[in-house]
């Protein structure tokens, strides 16, 4: 609850006292009555509310002193805001004799003449490669189909000179056909195929590709759309950015096209298609089109670094509050805290302040210098406010320090001014040479969950294991607890509830395998889901994805998790068996 409610609530209560009061007291009914109040015990009635309120709501938070120092030691993530995130095009280029590469923090921001020009990173390394998508199909036959993806040099490059071995797709749009173009190719496909053709379309050469060389993207820690502290579980990450940004998982790699080296007749081609031969259509009337497929995409985050404005460290208050310089509060959320650092006059000069939790600040026990962090609930503004508290050693109490601290924060109001195409002005680390704009709006910012027990339920998952999860009813509340945007959004929290929903039941098994000539133990999860409750099949697996990676984090010291899950309408999705990272063959 706002602090406003707290307010309110509160005035309203002294009002109907008040009335109450005049009527026992009739001497001071003309003070406190409703017609003709005196302004001045007006004035009283609303500071006296203001106080009250906020005492109300100290009482009401559940103790954050508590839960933010131990969500510091364990997943300081849960405790920053979610940026904003969008998806980014780049137009391809070639360079002779090398393929260039976007890095991973490459920096852009929105074209001049917007209100706000925001600074983005990119998420994903992104290869550049010639070619641009010409044409996109869907060929049925039958129960099942064919997409064809046709794809042409970009202006006077031969096919000859391409360097290719690996293309990455992103599925966009619509997303019932986005999802099920992510569902086709990596559960549909039986047969996948690289053909060139010539100028008028006629196909020179084919070579036959291994559909299990179709991998999924997005799951790796160097794939992760923040930079999270090392501290942080893999698994709920990945469910915490399957709920703010699930666009960033409908990638997959096409690996295997370094057969087009060997290729005879690539002298004479002009074109190359990908065919991928599917077992059945994935929903009724598929077809998607050229809009759909990308190349050259790469998810963006809206986190920049910057600084706040010096804190005079005069050991006059328990707490400092921290202001970025940049925009200030009314546009700005602070994301984290990067170092703090404090400069004293005389000999001792600059020092370092050490986090807290970091447990670095025992390393010197005499003198060392310490800081922590905390959370609050922003007033009159969107977001949280971050304060910061000291020890006192080595001052005495009798010198005033400057200190500054340096911060990476993000913008609570972009997405409401930056639209598709904004996003196209190259930053620090951005090539020169790459054109690129957003092809999606912006998703929206949202603040930590700093009320309620939303806290209190994340740290109850510090013990989960398998057994924990095998109740359906237990499955569903760990999965909803890391929707952090429907504690802001009901539309979403309501398409989260009947996601959840459809998850039917859930039993697990041991297991054994032999590997590499050992035995290994493991797990296998089988999951029952009502595709009813999805959007389409392709949502429903995507999900069933998110889940094996979030079941195979689980696992222990060498011992192997398999999930397969069963459809309402009879599909059966088996995920190969992995320890860890390491798929057992």
């Amino acid at each position: 609850m706002s602090f406003n409610q707290y307010f309110q609530n509160e005035l309203l209560a002294l009002k109907e006292l008040g009335q109450d009061f005049s009527q026992r007291n009739p001497a001071l009914a003309p003070f406190l009555s409703q017609d003709g109040r005196d302004p001045d015990v007006e004035r009283l009635f609303e500071g006296f509310a203001f106080i009250s309120g906020r005492l109300r709501q100290k009482i009401d938070d559940e103790l954050p002193e508590l839960s933010h120092s131990l969500l510091q030691l364990l997943w300081p993530n849960y405790l920053r805001p979610i940026p904003s995130f969008s998806m980014l095009e780049f137009e391809p280029v070639y360079q002779a004799n090398q393929t260039p590469v976007v890095p991973k923090d490459a920096g852009l921001s929105a074209m001049p003449g917007k209100s706000v020009n925001g600074k983005f990173l990119t998420c994903f390394d992104t290869t550049l490669q010639p070619l641009q998508i010409q044409d996109v199909n869907f060929y049925p036959q039958g129960d099942a189909g064919m997409i064809q993806i046709q794809l042409l040099p970009i202006a006077d490059v031969m096919i000859a000179e391409l360097s290719l071995s690996s293309l990455r797709l992103h599925f966009s749009g619509e997303r019932a056909i986005s999802t099920s173009l992510y569902f086709s190719l990596l559960q549909l496909t039986q047969r996948a195929a690289l053909l060139l053709k010539d100028e008028l379309g006629q196909t020179l050469e084919r070579f036959a590709l291994d559909a299990n060389e179709i991998r999924a993207v997005g799951f790796g820690k160097h794939e992760r759309l923040l930079d999270y502290p090392l501290n942080c579980f893999d698994g709920y990450v990945l469910l915490q950015e399957y709920f703010c940004f699930p666009q960033k998982f409908l990638f997959v790699d096409i690996d295997g096209l370094a057969v087009l080296q060997h290729a005879q007749h690539k002298e004479q081609a002009c074109s190359i298609a990908l065919e991928f031969e599917l077992s059945r259509t994935p929903m009724l009337h598929f077809q998607p089109k050229k809009e759909n497929v990308h190349l050259h995409c790469s998810p963006v985050a809206n986190v920049f670094k910057t600084h706040a404005i010096p804190v005079r460290y005069d050991q006059r208050q328990t707490e400092y509050k921290v202001i970025p310089a940049e925009n200030g509060l009314e546009t700005s959320n602070i994301v984290s805290v990067d170092s703090v650092t404090g400069w004293l006059p005389g000999d001792i000069g600059m020092r370092e302040f050490t986090q807290f939790e970091s447990f670095r600040n025992y390393a010197d026990e005499d003198g060392h210098a310490y800081y922590r962090v905390r959370y609050k609930p922003g007033i009159g503004h969107h977001g949280s406010e971050t304060w910061l508290s000291f020890n006192n050693t080595q001052l005495g109490g009798q010198i005033a320090e400057t200190i500054s601290v340096e911060l990476t924060c993000c913008d609570h109001t972009l997405a409401q001014h930056i639209t598709p195409g904004d996003l196209c002005v190259a930053g620090d680390g951005m090539p020169q040479y790459a054109s690129f704009r957003n092809i999606t709006g912006l998703s929206v910012t949202y603040p930590p969950p700093m009320s309620g027990d939303t806290l209190w339920r994340i740290i109850s998952n510090m013990s989960l294991n398998y057994q924990s999860l095998a109740d359906v009813q237990a499955l569903r509340v760990v999965l909803e607890t890391y929707d952090f945007p429907g504690i802001y959004d009901d539309k979403q929290a309501r398409r989260t509830r009947k996601m959840l929903e459809g998850i039917r039941g859930i039993t697990q098994k041991a297991s054994d395998r032999i590997w590499h000539g050992l035995p290994v133990r493991g797990m296998c999860t089988e999951i029952e889901m009502d595709v009813s409750h999805f959007l389409c099949e392709g949502d429903m697996f995507l999900f069933a994805a998110i889940l094996n990676e979030f079941f195979c984090s689980f696992t222990s010291l060498n011992t192997f998790h398999q999930l397969q899950v069963k459809s309402s309408d009879g599909a059966i999705y088996t995920w190969v068996p992995r320890m860890g990272q390491q798929v057992l063959n």
